[in-house]
């Protein structure tokens, strides 16, 4: 029955981004030195992405928790052996539940503004979701075969975490792109004039600074 759950996204983006983030601000700070005002603001973007990126993977997590909330209400629904429900009920305290409706999600909201009407669009789904444990829980409590509960997982549950996952994966996919728009913004910061070396505010004839050039890669 584990078959009727989605599939999980593989995790990519962001992944990359949190890994390489720690060495190119490194970088940054080492190669684009002297640069005063221009370099606080490289940093500056360059740990707004960060930011994004560390969102874009708090909602990929968040995306697979559900996906593991699900199958253990499913074990529960179809293996007899499972004698107890064990998965949160409360939306408010699971952990997406919890990040939601703690102050995380109003500072996230505060820097990355277009992230708050996806965020208002998810929480009514959300609800719904944990309702159908609910639902579940007092249906099989009336009927030990659980056949009730089997017609509300497929018919409730289901459908419920297909938007649940919808909805995670557009905020994923919003966060990720303006990381990569804070990204591609440091860069040009560094700007590159034709004859291949760095201008602007990095330090003027000097070689393409290894930061900027890795901050472009990771970018593309």
């Amino acid at each position: 029955m584990n078959r009727l759950l989605p599939q999980r996204r593989p995790l990519r983006f962001h992944t990359q981004l949190i890994l390489s983030f720690g060495a190119i601000l490194s970088l940054l700070a080492l190669t684009v030195a002297g640069g005063g005002f221009g370099l606080r603001h490289v940093l500056g973007l360059s740990d707004a992405a960060m930011t994004a990126g560390n969102l874009s993977a708090e909602f990929a997590r968040r995306e697979i928790d559900h996906l593991n909330w699900a199958s253990e209400l499913n074990r529960y629904v179809f293996d007899p052996r499972v004698p107890t429900l064990s998965v949160e009920l409360d939306p408010t305290r699971c952990a997406f539940g919890r990040w939601y409706h703690g102050a995380e999600r109003h500072a996230a909201e505060r820097r990355f503004s277009q992230l708050a009407p996806l965020l208002a669009a998810i929480d009514e789904p959300h609800r719904l979701l944990h309702d159908s444990a609910r639902l579940i829980l007092h249906a099989t409590e009336q009927d030990p075969a659980r056949v009730e509960g089997q017609r509300l997982y497929r018919e409730e549950t289901v459908p419920r975490l297909r938007v649940v996952q919808a909805r995670l994966t557009e905020l994923s996919a919003a966060i990720s792109a303006e990381a990569a728009r804070l990204q591609r913004a440091a860069f040009l910061l560094c700007h590159v004039s034709e004859n291949g070396s760095a201008t602007g505010t990095c330090a003027p004839l000097s070689p393409i600074p290894t930061g900027c050039v890795a901050l472009y890669a990771l970018a593309e």
